[in-house]
């Protein structure tokens, strides 16, 4: 018998455990061959995320270990200010 096994992360990184740089598709082909696809798009909404600029940079900042190991420091360092910088946009705008 197969034990399946979560790690103490998110259900897209369980996924990416085994390849990092799989595309959207591939995730989704997953789920489906997995069957937690219904599952997972059931609880969508328990799981959203804030799409604004503070939003992401804020999710950007909690995940900082995992993502400078997913994608590296120099890049990390760059994807933080350009969300720095949407974040100041917008919040000039008043979309908070």
């Amino acid at each position: 018998m197969q034990e399946p096994i979560i790690f103490n992360y998110s259900i897209l990184e369980n996924i990416l455990y085994s390849k990092l740089d799989a595309t959207n598709s591939e995730i989704r082909n997953a789920c489906e061959v997995s069957n937690s696809l219904e599952f997972i798009e059931g609880n969508i909404d328990k799981f959203k995320l804030d799409e604004s600029a503070k939003g992401l940079l804020k999710e950007l900042t909690k995940n900082e270990v995992i993502v400078k190991e997913m994608i590296g420091v120099e890049k990390y360092n760059e994807e933080k200010d350009i969300l720095e910088k949407m974040a100041k946009q917008e919040e000039a705008k008043g979309q908070f």
